[in-house]
């Protein structure tokens, strides 16, 4: 047990320091066994960032405010009892002439109750923070910046440097923390002092005579936590903008160096249907990518939804885009300034020479407000279980595929080709199809039709819903049915063995009746899988609403 708080005061030095990334607004800790107890309490509050203020409060040992004296609405009055009565809310204390605000309150109660320590709101609202289980997070970059649990609460340094310096205060957090020992080792009794720039604290070290222990120690004083120069705060920011830049992307091939093209995305340099900047670039010239670039948004479903021809990031951006039949993602130059700098610059990373053309179908959805099926064959999966669903439901009285999940939903957004032959990307697309189809199968439609005999083999053991599904099919009379249940097994077997357990490439080629030892193509075997898939679903439809 270390009495003289070496480890504390390094502790709070590294605060001193930013070498910290987490700091305490709030702490009450006791750890106890018959050698030592080390019983720690610390609190803290703000107070106005004025160098008068700060040198007065490092000069005395006392906090400044109690551990008790927020979170208590009360009167008092001025001036004998003909004076003035106020009303106190609870949110401030003064003492030296300095006005402290709180970051957090000890509410204590009578009887059996026990104390409840509450944060200021003020530190939540400043960042829109979101409740959660891990704690409280930022709602676009879902980072943990403040964490209450247990008997301690504590903040991101820079988060609350951040909001330190939107209220021009310091934070104060201020300790009093108490050790006990039964046997000490080179230590002299006695009382220290140290007033060092923002840290200031006093150690006591005596025998214990109170106790069930033969020495106690004792420090109590504060840290100051100092504001940043100006707010981070994105409302803030606004009112200084940066200086707008723009990157360049390859528009076409120079015909007689066969060396790519650049253009600047800044639509103020572009020339556009209303006359402007004749002879530049058109807005909608595409730009085309390699399909990767897609990966980051897919993977991200929390913070980005990807529909069928667009990208949104929350209510911050969007871009639309499109997959052409080369398997390149396009978009328009024009939209790609529309995006944030940084973004552009990701962009930049997959940008290809011009690849193909760019899809009829989206040309006609961005250019002439026309509806058309989904563009992308993942959207048109779901628009085909879609249709199905509604097509059962109202011929059979049940959905043929269950309604996603909550935890499920999305996939929605999330589910895509896989962009390259990466082993891991198609594990994931596998685990995802199975889960939007042959999991989704609704065995309480089946069950409607097929009799006891028909849902059992031999020994009595109930099929699997994929089997039940093909005889329900064949059952209705559906001319897909064993075209329907191939590519649904496939499906289920791919995943079984490359992704459901560990990953055989001999024995997933022989799923293919492929040579065990060649290499495969994912990508092309994804695109396979799901063309087979809508194309049986297409047919299931057309015989649906006969």
């Amino acid at each position: 047990m270390e009495l003289r708080f070496n480890d504390f005061i390094t502790e709070c030095k590294s605060i001193l320091n930013n070498d910290i990334e987490w700091v305490y607004l709030y702490k009450s800790y006791i750890d106890k066994n018959e050698s030592y107890k080390d019983d720690v309490f610390i609190m803290s509050a703000m107070i106005e960032n004025v160098k008068e203020y700060r040198k007065q409060l490092l000069e005395k040992i006392d906090w400044g405010f109690s551990n008790d004296g927020f979170g208590k609405s009360t009167f008092y009055q001025y001036g004998g009892s003909d004076g003035e009565i106020k009303f106190s809310s609870g949110r401030l204390q003064k003492n030296f002439d300095i006005e402290f605000e709180y970051t957090v309150a000890v509410r204590y109660f009578k009887g059996e109750y026990s104390p409840e320590v509450e944060i200021n709101p003020e530190l939540i609202w400043y960042g829109n923070l979101l409740p959660t289980d891990k704690g409280y997070i930022d709602e676009e970059t879902k980072e943990v910046k403040l964490i209450k649990q247990n008997n301690e609460i504590k903040i991101k340094r820079d988060y609350l440097k951040d909001y330190l310096a939107a209220k021009k205060k310091i934070c104060v957090m201020a300790f009093d923390n108490r050790r006990f020992a039964n046997a000490i080792n080179d230590i002299s009794l006695g009382h220290s002092c140290k007033n060092e720039e923002n840290f200031a604290y006093h150690i006591s070290i005596s025998k214990d005579d109170f106790d069930e222990y033969k020495y106690y120690s004792s420090i109590i004083g504060k840290v100051f936590i100092e504001p940043y120069d100006n707010p981070l705060h994105d409302h803030y920011r606004y009112f200084f903008p940066e200086k707008e830049e723009y990157y360049e992307f390859i528009i076409g091939i120079n015909k007689q160096s066969g060396e790519p093209i650049f253009n600047t995305c800044d639509e103020n340099k572009l020339s556009n249907f209303f006359g402007a900047n004749k002879g530049e670039p058109h807005f909608l010239t595409p730009v085309f990518f390699s399909k990767d670039v897609l990966d980051r948004y897919t993977n991200n479903p929390d913070q980005y939804n990807v529909t069928d021809d667009q990208i949104t990031y929350l209510n911050i951006w969007n871009i639309p885009f499109t997959v052409n039949k080369n398997n390149t993602v396009s978009v328009w130059l024009g939209d790609l300034g529309r995006i944030p700098y940084k973004e552009q610059k990701y962009w930049s990373v997959f940008n290809i020479k011009p690849k193909g053309e760019i899809n009829k179908d989206f040309t006609d959805r961005q250019l002439n407000n026309a509806w058309n099926d989904s563009i992308r064959v993942e959207k048109k999966m779901f628009q085909l279980i879609l249709l199905i669903n509604k097509a059962t439901k109202s011929k059979y009285g049940e959905q043929m595929f269950k309604d996603l999940l909550e935890g499920d939903k999305q996939l929605e957004s999330a589910f895509i080709l896989p962009s390259n032959n990466s082993i891991t990307q198609y594990q994931n697309f596998l685990i995802q199809l199975n889960k939007l189809t042959i999991e989704r199968i609704n065995v309480t439609l089946i069950n409607k039709y097929l009799e006891q005999d028909e849902i059992t083999d031999s020994n009595g053991k109930r099929f699997g819903s994929r089997i039940l599904l093909s005889k329900f099919i064949e059952k209705m009379n559906f001319s897909n049915s064993r075209e329907f249940n191939k590519i649904l097994k496939l499906i289920g077997d791919c995943r079984n063995k490359l992704a459901g357990h560990s990953a055989s490439i001999p024995q997933y080629n022989k799923l293919w009746e492929r040579n065990e030892d060649k290499k495969i193509s994912t990508k092309e075997d994804a695109e396979y899988l799901l063309n087979e898939l809508n194309c049986n679903l297409e047919i299931l439809i057309s015989e649906l609403e006969v």
